[in-house]
């Protein structure tokens, strides 16, 4: 077995690689031992995941999701509560512990039971930052691996073919430097049933092959939609495929209905 990033020999690596970090909710989506093999799945988790991860409003929505780290702990975040600013301090049993932040004197503590009266602060999209497409490029290629595993399939192919090289290389080592990567809102992150009811839909994903036989990853998280382009940085390709099918995201193509934005 060979790691689909490095390519090396990987056939004593003990490490698990979760496709979807575990930080975003993800116990399912796992690749075996040597997939990637353990120098990748450390440098992955330090130098890029831990880096966006790390954003300020990406910590703020992990936190109002109350989705746990790796070692269990949940992320404080900012948000607002009637209009004051707040860190927001989930509890194990599910409420939300908010300090008001007070600039000149002290912070008051006030506890909520419904985490509907916490708004989360935003600033702009999650994943603003230099490496998110290097971010989405790792994923991208290890869904490859997981859906080529899934049919039966070994990774051979992934590793051989050089096609792949270029995403492959953004990913691992950050060349090119830059890859262009499509962003947009869907939904909100926190979304209402028929019934009232809160609820949220943390990621969900799906591989699109257009007529031109391009082939594109796309995740939403927390409402927002990311898109690569597998074949090179270009995504006029995808703009074209937007364009031709009015603006829908390829999550919903197949007939699945899509969350509303308000």
């Amino acid at each position: 077995m060979r790691c689909i990033f490095c390519k090396k020999d990987s056939q004593t690596s003990k490490s698990v690689e979760h496709v979807i970090p575990e930080s975003l909710g993800n116990s399912t989506l796992i690749l075996a031992p040597g997939v990637v093999c353990d120098k990748c799945n450390q440098y992955f988790a330090v130098k890029v995941e831990k880096q966006l991860l790390g954003e300020s409003l990406m910590e703020s929505l992990r936190s109002s999701h109350f989705i746990e780290s790796k070692k269990g702990k949940i992320p404080t975040g900012k948000g607002f509560i009637d209009g004051h600013e707040v860190l927001i301090q989930p509890t194990t049993s599910g409420k939300l512990k908010a300090n008001i932040l007070v600039p000149t004197k002290v912070f008051q503590s006030i506890k909520h039971n419904n985490s509907n009266n916490v708004v989360v602060s935003t600033g702009g999209l999650p994943g603003e930052s230099p490496i998110t497409s290097r971010f989405i490029a790792k994923i991208a290629l290890e869904t490859l691996a997981f859906r080529t595993i899934e049919n039966g399939f070994t990774t051979d192919w992934l590793v051989d073919d050089i096609q792949f090289d270029p995403i492959r290389n953004h990913a691992k080592l950050g060349q090119p430097k830059v890859w262009n990567i499509s962003r947009r809102r869907l939904y909100a992150p926190r979304l209402e049933n028929a019934a009232g009811k809160s609820y949220n839909i943390i990621y969900h994903y799906n591989i699109l092959q257009t007529n031109a036989n391009e082939l594109y990853f796309i995740i939403c998280l927390f409402g927002v939609e990311y898109s690569i382009n597998y074949g090179g940085p270009s995504m006029d390709g995808y703009f074209n495929w937007l364009k031709e099918h009015n603006d829908m995201s390829p999550l919903y193509s197949d007939g699945n209905e899509r969350p509303t934005l308000e």
